[in-house]
């Protein structure tokens, strides 16, 4: 992990959020894992209070879970939880595209056929 080279409070607090959330959304931790104050303090280089800060921001937000007693640990979302969030990320991709090749300019029409061509016409694997 790296160390966070803010000096101000608020950017540190910010800094600490915004990394911790990049790290849990990105797989680093495991779910269930328990994430230590002392340790990710020392980590990134800052105390343990833009930490604890971060760590219950996160918990209202639904990504790590605080147990009282025993500190925070990444949650564990249920399979019916991750079929939902797909299911309405499918949607709004969708939704995307559809908006995307709307306001596609001719340039970018013919840079995406062109790409699809080397797609189609790609060795395949059997």
């Amino acid at each position: 992990m790296q160390t966070l080279g803010f000096r101000r409070p608020n950017q540190v607090r910010e800094a600490v959020y915004r990394h911790l959330k990049d790290l849990l959304l990105s797989g680093r931790f495991a779910p269930g894992e328990r994430l230590s104050e002392p340790l990710l303090a020392q980590e990134l280089g800052v105390s343990r209070t833009p930490v604890r800060e971060a760590l219950m921001r996160l918990a209202e937000e639904g990504l790590v879970e605080l147990v009282p007693g025993r500190g925070a640990r990444v949650r564990i979302f249920s399979p019916e939880e991750v079929e939902e969030v797909y299911g309405v990320r499918a949607l709004l991709e969708g939704e995307a595209a559809r908006e995307a090749a709307l306001r596609a300019t001719p340039w970018e029409l013919a840079d995406l056929e062109a790409r699809l061509r080397a797609i189609d016409e790609a060795p395949k694997e059997d």
